[in-house]
């Protein structure tokens, strides 16, 4: 008897088990993952054993499982899942996963976006979810970028389903796995380490994403401004402990952490400090000798923007998202979603969950359209395009927003009276000339 039902979204996923939709859960209203296995059958009792691996782990850096249970899938004009535990026909009826979504921010797309540091905070956050994970005998045996998403600014692990994997073959993705997991040995705490080795070489130099490394070679890493050549040094002779053949002399998981969070800290010798006291020096002197100039001038000096604003184009057919503001900002009045972005969020992300937030719209990036110094606000205003996914339009934040609405391609340049980035007329263009859907 049914007592679910899910409207699917789109496909994100597909494997030699199975494939991975995005829903929208109905009765909960709220967007999930499931994952449906192709064979009911062999495969019910693999399923039931990750649900259970994960029914175990509690971490913020984990995947949360929402529940489990035999599916139908109804292939109609809007594809639809129901939960089911009876029903006539056996045969036509699956095993599935709910699952919490994560989006689709890759690890490396977040990385290329936010620089090398963003690459070392997703290693730690990962490396202390291994260790709940490793703390309840449990190895993930699968660490590699397409195990990771990045939501909401921070690292989350999924699909454990090598836990329960079959003993005396070979397991894992070739370019990640261990040599251990090669020869079909038991895992331990080193082979995620070997994994995650491999992940971190792959978010620091991409060009070496998903390749398998050279047997032998020592890492090199490319040269990063951020890092300098010791802190290189440092990263590259961890990393050729943690990809050593012999699993007893790679480094913990914590010792992993440790390390990339020294990486990430700041450095500064006294030869930085001489030289930024000489240029504070310099720049004194330059203001008593320009004294007035310097205040006479200054109010021509471009303006740095104060915030990072992240913007989204929602369209739906030929409608386009927009919100109108109780609190005008410059002349504008009607506007595109948007939200502001705390230091250690990610732009799409931020978008996402905002528009959801006022709205109840839930959406997807499809591209990042641009960026500029908003003339008006002056803000820095990151612009994105992007789809909608699920839910009704509402008004959740009334104290900021008098009005939201579904508005035609068509009238948008007419309710906006401010300027509107170059990117953004392209899209409208696009979407109502039919070449954007």
């Amino acid at each position: 008897m049914a007592d679910k039902r899910f409207i699917v979204l789109e496909e994100i996923g597909q494997g030699g088990h199975g494939k991975v939709y995005r829903a929208k859960d109905e009765q909960l209203d709220r967007v999930v993952a499931i994952k449906v296995f192709h064979d009911s059958y062999a495969e019910a009792e693999r399923l039931m054993k990750e649900a259970r691996t994960l029914s175990r782990l509690t971490h913020d850096g984990i995947v949360n499982v929402y529940d489990v249970s035999r599916i139908s899938i109804d292939l109609g004009h809007q594809t639809t899942i129901t939960l089911s535990e009876d029903g006539p026909q056996e045969e036509q009826r699956s095993w599935a996963m709910i699952m919490e979504d994560l989006g689709d921010i890759d690890p490396l797309h977040y990385v290329r976006e936010n620089g090398v540091r963003a690459a070392l905070q997703i290693i730690v956050e990962i490396a202390e979810a291994l260790q709940a994970a490793h703390a309840s005998g449990i190895f993930h045996c699968d660490l590699n970028n397409n195990n990771v998403r990045v939501l909401r600014g921070h690292a989350k692990l999924f699909d454990f389903s090598l836990a329960a994997r079959t003993p005396g073959r070979p397991y894992g993705t070739p370019a990640y796995r261990a040599p251990e997991q090669a020869r079909g040995e038991e895992p331990s705490d080193r082979t995620d380490v070997y994994g995650l080795g491999r992940l971190l070489y792959g978010l620091l130099n991409p060009e070496q994403i998903g390749k398998a490394p050279v047997e032998g070679s020592r890492p090199v890493l490319p040269k990063l401004r951020e890092l300098g050549t010791k802190g290189r040094k440092q990263l590259e002779d961890l990393l050729q402990r943690m990809l050593d053949p012999d699993a007893r002399k790679r480094p913990s998981v914590d010792e992993v952490a440790q390390v990339c969070r020294a990486a990430m800290r700041p450095k500064f010798g006294w030869r930085p400090l001489i030289l930024f006291a000489g240029i504070g020096a310099l720049l004194a002197a330059l203001a008593i000798v320009l004294g007035s100039e310097l205040v006479r001038h200054r109010e021509d000096a471009p303006m740095a923007a104060k915030l990072r604003v992240s913007i989204g184009i929602v369209h739906h057919d030929k409608n386009i998202l927009m919100v109108r503001r109780r609190h005008k900002e410059g002349t504008l009045s009607w506007q595109f979603p948007a939200g502001i972005i705390k230091p250690s969020q990610d732009p799409e992300q931020r978008i996402i969950d905002e528009t959801l937030e006022e709205t109840g719209i839930s959406i997807k990036v499809v591209g990042k359209i641009g960026e500029r110094i908003s003339p008006e606000t002056k803000v820095h205003a990151v612009y994105f395009n992007c789809a909608y996914l699920a839910g009704d339009l509402r008004n959740d934040d009334p104290n900021e927003n008098a009005e939201v609405a579904w508005v035609l391609v068509e009238d948008v340049e007419k309710r906006i009276t401010s300027s509107i980035y170059g990117g953004v007329v392209e899209l409208l263009k696009g979407i109502r000339d039919g070449r954007v859907h």
